[in-house]
């Protein structure tokens, strides 16, 4: 099962490096994937809740953003059995998902690069003239990410 999930990963990634646009639907199945290798690693200590439309799933978006948004989430926030890191993928209005994690930073700071959400905004400004909304409070972060047409 893993050597399935990672060769799906992999193949993905290497598939999307080719193209611009992929669909939410495609998407969702690679980070399926992806969260089953963290879960294989992070156990309980984290979870992923997921409520897309089926109109959004036949939308576009940059391959790979909901990757980097997880893993920033991962590299950031403390995860726990008793205080999982839970992330969110969720439609929100017309045309829009929300990727929102609850904040539980690491007492040391991680010192990021800051290229994950750079790189999103840059796709996202290329591919369609908008940029994706940051909303980062005292107890969540939040990514309102607009969806591409084909």
């Amino acid at each position: 099962m893993f050597l399935s999930h990672l060769s799906r990963v992999y193949r993905y990634v290497l598939a999307s490096s080719k193209k611009n646009i992929t669909t939410l639907e495609e998407e969702m199945k690679f980070v399926a994937s992806y969260f089953h290798l963290i879960k294989i690693r992070q156990g309980e200590a984290i979870e992923l809740y997921t409520a897309l439309s089926a109109t959004d799933l036949k939308k576009g978006i940059p391959p790979v953003t909901l990757q980097l948004l997880i893993e920033n989430a991962i590299k950031h926030n403390i995860s726990t059995i008793k205080q999982p890191l839970k992330i969110s993928i969720e439609s929100s209005g017309e045309g829009f998902i929300l990727v929102r994690n609850n904040l539980q930073l690491m007492k040391i700071a991680y010192k990021g690069t800051g290229l994950g959400l750079s790189n999103i905004r840059k796709r996202y400004e290329l591919l369609s003239g908008s940029t994706p909304e940051i909303n980062d409070t005292a107890t969540s972060f939040a990514v309102r990410l607009p969806l591409l047409n084909f």
